[in-house]
């Protein structure tokens, strides 16, 4: 018996209670699932990056076109993706669900006076499209930059040395602010490099904040990272930027609404 059961036990027998073997035996085994519970929940809230991520598994790729979010302007993102704004540049203290939706047609259309958020954009009526992608839209109180990460986990048994990544960008709505894209990577989710030139985008100040692109605005990317080594098991991380030029403070008005889509 162990050392916790005995002394539960114990506190019973010094109350007067009249203990069966049965009645022993079902007190330990609560008594067991009890701390169970207890160190599950020390465990769980000990780890606040602990979070699902993207598993390459081999050669075959992975693939995310963000349509599985369905229409809530609160969706939880998929697996391995987490949004950020501001100061906060790493994966870890990054949030997992989208704040606002919009599309860029009929009822929720993307406006001249839509707020800023992270967005679950729709190509159509964003209540009923099925087509997705995952962007932003700042305002005067929603600051830039704002990032999209990517955790990746290595489970192909092997090291992984290269890989090729292919997205979309998305312009859904216009602004009077200059905003530039980036790609960046990291070991660690928190230190990341410099940013890749195959993955950069700048979309120039527009005339005005109400030109609704419908459909989007499509521009695809392909990066190769090499040189790399990601030993089986462990994490890999993406990061997309989206900045404001001449941005500063708590907010960045005249926002263009940029989303990324179908990332392999």
């Amino acid at each position: 018996m162990e050392s916790s059961d005995q002394m539960a036990l114990c506190w019973l027998i010094m109350a007067g209670k009249q203990l069966t073997m049965k009645k022993i035996l079902y007190l330990t085994f609560v008594n067991r699932i009890y701390l169970a519970l207890i160190w599950f929940s020390i465990l769980l809230f000990a780890s606040p990056g602990i979070t699902a991520q993207v598993s390459i598994t081999s050669s075959t790729p992975v693939t995310q076109n963000f349509d599985a979010m369905g229409s809530s302007g609160t969706a939880s993102l998929p697996s391995g993706f987490k949004v950020s704004n501001g100061t906060t540049a790493n994966f870890s203290a990054a949030s997992a669900a989208a704040t606002l939706a919009a599309g860029t047609t009929g009822t929720g259309v993307l406006s001249g006076s839509s707020g800023g958020g992270f967005y679950n954009l729709a190509n159509g009526v964003t209540a009923s499209a099925t087509d997705r992608s995952l962007g932003f839209l700042t305002s005067g109180s929603f600051a830039s930059p704002c990032y999209l990460f990517m955790q990746l986990q290595n489970n192909t048994g092997a090291t992984i040395t290269a890989l090729n990544i292919t997205f979309v960008y998305e312009k859904y709505r216009s602004g009077t602010r200059q905003f530039d894209m980036a790609f960046q990577a990291s070991s660690d989710g928190t230190t990341f490099g410099s940013a890749v030139s195959a993955g950069a985008q700048s979309y120039g100040a527009d005339a005005n904040n109400t030109t609704i692109s419908n459909p989007p605005a499509a521009t695809a990317k392909t990066i190769s990272l090499s040189s790399l080594s990601i030993t089986n098991g462990s994490f890999y991380y993406i990061r997309w930027s989206y900045t404001g030029l001449s941005c500063s403070g708590s907010g960045c008005s005249n926002g263009q609404a940029i989303g990324i889509d179908s990332i392999s």
